[in-house]
């Protein structure tokens, strides 16, 4: 049907995966120990070279914040930036400035 979108219902019902996930991140970041633990895992993440660790990233933030906007300007074009070629980028202006 036009117009109608492929999830019309929008996120599962039955989603206690995601809620115990978050529930457990809420609880385990407030120790300053394990926050700097998991800082240096993301970090390690971000510097990793690779499809993988990128798709995860991805795939972490749009689980905890959502899909990243991918604005549409007027002609109607959509600019599809995703957080792994940002990071490809800032890795790519990393090592090229040493």
């Amino acid at each position: 049907m036009p117009g109608q979108s492929g999830n019309p219902g929008g996120v599962p019902k039955n989603k206690w995966l995601s809620d115990v996930t978050e529930e457990m991140l809420e609880e385990k970041l407030k120790d300053p120990t394990f926050r700097q633990q998991y800082k240096e895992s993301l970090w390690q993440k971000l510097l990793a070279k690779g499809v993988v660790s990128a798709m995860t990233l991805d795939k972490v933030w749009e689980r905890t914040e959502g899909k990243v906007t991918q604005p549409v300007d007027l002609n109607g074009n959509l600019n599809v930036t995703t957080v792994s070629e940002r990071l490809r980028r800032a890795k790519e202006r990393k090592n090229h400035n040493g």
